[in-house]
């Protein structure tokens, strides 16, 4: 019993067009023209106030895990849980 072999062509997606056709030059230009140089600069600048906003806001989370535990734990001793 023989196997024929039946050569298959790929069917082209309607995506793969669609890409292969965007990728010439005018699709790069719309792309980088979306937004200015200044809009860009404005997003790379460094906000340092917000950074120390945010460590502010970590140490005082770790601060009152600290203390809510040591108040917790003479909360039990006075109860007389804890030995």
């Amino acid at each position: 019993m023989a196997i024929d072999t039946v050569m298959v062509q790929p069917v082209p997606h309607a995506k793969t067009d669609a890409n292969e056709r965007d990728q010439g030059a005018g699709a790069r230009n719309r792309r980088t023209a979306r937004y200015s140089v200044e809009e860009i600069n404005a997003l790379k600048a460094r906000d340092n106030w917000t950074n120390w906003r945010y460590l502010a806001l970590n140490w005082a989370i770790i601060a009152a895990t600290i203390g809510l535990a040591i108040w917790g734990e003479a909360q039990l001793q006075a109860a007389g849980y804890s030995a």
